[in-house]
């Protein structure tokens, strides 16, 4: 039973961890592991044979195959994670001695501690916790099997809380690597956004609540609303707008921009994601590690696609007024095919006529929109063909962002005014009694920027006149379409967010996740140098880590030693520890009451021998010949000798092993 016990458990943690990696490994390959998975626990649970080598190698070569297929070879990460998990799947089906069982828990940490290459938050930190708890628990069930279980969970809790200090030194001190691997980024697009943009693929992001990063500001925040830019689009085709080559080109950094008096500085915690592009208001640069300042102020990573990145970035609101746009640029923001959208190239020309400058132009458009029945929706009617921009203009005039950024910079650039569509996220939420913004997927914006003389690119928003409280705050925030939007959210902690406990609790783990997350993140190699100077002076960081690792060895010495003082002085007299091991065994293993009447008589150690030997008839020639060993040497001898300290070991080994 305590074999089963321990497999039983260890099939739950692997359960678990198949679970928390659902998310980024195959689908598929997931789904076999977890009926191996399953399949194993009914074994430990008596409930199903156990399968036989021929369907073993079956399932392995199933496995394979699923690998092959499924995860390849370029992910080298993913690879080596699916092929651990599911060795300790096939080798848990099969398990049946001790020592495999062993191997597998130690397995099982490595795989355990695979979690943190994907996800570093405090969500999975207390899965991952709990987890290790739950192996140690499994070990302890296997090494005894007599003790009760929540004795055993008592003591794998302890195990794990007591070691928790050594970890954070180690974490504190010990210098940080560079890692050998790079994780291969999400085949999804993970934030939402794509390099291409088409207006129903951004509606389509307002139903999604998930997380997509964190700003917070240095200094007081700047007035709404917050314009994150991630892509900018320059290359024009009737189903949407496409980054051109040049926009990957990386530009130096501008020290006047983070010196300047008027720069905006914030610091962003982004999630995963599937493209390199970054979020920052206005024309943005940041000097953080693994971060690359890109054309027109736009910011990108340059790797671990599939971790969350913390940087500081600093935006100047007044950059392009002073810059001029050059004949390239020109001709490139003012292309369109002259054969699409006629009527939306025609209502450009009418209103052109009008407009006695470009400023002009630019706001008889935005009255346009106003006056003429246009309206923002999160559920836009379909629009199929070609020229959707002219279906918009003329007859639907129902749409999200996307729809109003891409008809506008059509529009622009059907009068010869440079214009340019910019994808990001739009607004945030702030929570109460903190000074940090969360940025969700809903969130997501389009919006076109316009070039004007002498002020260069202008944010161009039909969202400012259409649905003016947008611009304020989050789209969860926005009270015109609050019903709208809560109907067509998936189902989240928003769909409770009316209850007062609910969104106070979320609130208060939100807060624990984003200060765990940015301590976690923000302790990078600057952070931990500094932190190191400061306790430890000129020392190097190896001769820091060594003099630390050298500490706990002698801490963990001392503690160790002082416990086997400790025991020498309970165990002063020859055979006492035996005789007490045989007491414990007793207890364990006998009834309680005939336990308590025995051990609290008053009876000396001969007769509570002898009366053992009543209750436990099996053992009673082995209790007999311990019996007369002690009287040999409590009451004949002076001493005890080598042999008989080893005669009456060899015994109670033999008393308290289980019968199988």
């Amino acid at each position: 039973m305590g074999k089963i016990n321990a497999q039983s458990c260890q099939a739950v943690i692997l359960l678990l961890i198949t679970l928390s990696l659902s998310s980024y490994i195959s689908l598929s390959f997931i789904a076999i592991v977890l009926l191996i998975i399953l399949w194993s626990l009914m074994c430990a649970l008596e409930q199903l044979a156990r399968p036989s080598t021929f369907i073993g190698n079956i399932l392995a070569l199933a496995v394979m195959f699923t690998l092959v297929i499924d995860v390849g070879f370029s992910d080298t990460v993913n690879l080596f994670v699916s092929m651990l998990l599911s060795a300790i799947a096939l080798k848990q089906l099969i398990a049946i001695q001790p020592r495999h069982i062993k191997l597998i828990a130690v397995t099982q940490t490595f795989l355990i501690a695979s979690i943190f290459l994907y996800q570093q938050n405090l969500m999975f930190t207390l899965i991952s916790l709990l987890l290790l708890m739950l192996n140690l628990l499994a070990l302890n069930l296997l090494a005894d099997p007599a003790q009760s279980f929540w004795f055993r969970a008592r003591l794998a809790a302890k195990t794990l809380v007591f070691s928790l200090p050594i970890a954070l030194v180690c974490f504190l001190i010990i210098p940080k690597l560079p890692s050998f691997w790079a994780l291969p980024g999400p085949t999804g697009a993970t934030t939402g956004l794509n390099e291409t943009v088409n207006p129903f693929d951004i509606a389509k992001l307002s139903r999604s609540s998930e997380l997509v990063f964190r700003a917070k500001f240095n200094q007081n925040p700047p007035t709404t609303p917050f314009y994150w830019r991630a892509m900018i689009h320059e290359e024009y085709a009737d189903q949407g707008w496409d980054i051109l080559e040049h926009a990957e080109r990386p530009e130096p950094f501008l020290d006047t921009i983070e010196q300047s008096s008027t720069a905006i500085k914030y610091e962003i915690i982004a999630e995963k994601s599937s493209i390199p592009w970054l979020y920052g208001l206005n024309y943005a640069q940041s000097s953080s590690d693994d971060m690359v300042n890109r054309y027109d102020g736009i910011l990108a990573r340059n790797k671990n696609l599939s971790q969350s990145i913390k940087y500081q970035a600093s935006s100047e609101p007044t950059f392009w007024q002073n810059t001029r746009l050059s004949s390239y640029k020109k001709r490139l923001n003012t292309e369109i095919d002259t054969l699409d959208n006629p009527y939306s190239q025609q209502l450009a020309q009418a209103l052109r006529t009008v407009a006695a400058n470009d400023q002009a132009f630019f706001y008889s458009l935005m009255g346009y929109f106003a006056k003429q029945g246009f309206s923002y929706t999160l559920t836009p009617p379909p629009l199929r063909g070609l020229n959707t921009i002219d279906q918009f203009m003329q007859s639907s005039k129902k749409g999200f962002c996307g729809h109003y950024a891409s008809s506008a910079a059509f529009i622009f650039r059907s009068a010869g005014i440079p214009a340019r569509v910019v994808s990001g996220y739009l607004g945030g939420e702030k929570r109460l009694d903190t000074d940090y913004y969360n940025i969700y997927q809903y969130d997501a914006h389009a919006w076109a920027e316009v070039w004007l003389e002498g002020q260069g690119w202008t944010i161009f928003d039909a969202t400012k006149v259409i649905a003016p409280d947008r611009l304020n705050g989050s789209l969860s925030q926005s009270e015109s379409h609050r019903s709208e939007f809560l109907n067509n959210i998936e189902f989240g902690w928003l769909s409770l967010a009316n209850y007062p406990m609910v969104n106070w609790l979320y609130n208060q783990v939100d807060y624990l996740d984003f200060v765990w997350t940015a301590w976690v993140l923000g302790y990078d190699n600057d952070t931990q140098q500094s932190f190191l100077a400061d306790l430890f002076g000129n020392w190097s960081p190896l001769t820091i880590a060594m003099s630390v690792l050298a500490f706990i060895f002698l801490l963990l010495l001392c503690y160790y030693l002082l416990y086997r003082w400790q025991n020498r002085q309970i165990y002063r007299t020859a055979l006492a520890k035996e005789f007490l091991q045989l007491q414990n065994w007793a207890k364990k293993n006998g009834s309680k009451i005939d336990c308590q009447d025995l051990f609290h008589s008053g009876a000396t150690p001969l007769a509570q021998l002898n009366l053992l030997a009543e209750l436990f008839p099996q053992k009673a020639t082995l209790l007999q010949q311990f019996a007369s060993l002690w009287s040999q040497v409590r009451y004949q001898s002076e001493h005890c000798t080598i042999q008989q300290q080893q005669d009456a070991k060899n015994l109670v080994a033999k008393i308290i092993k289980r019968e199988k």
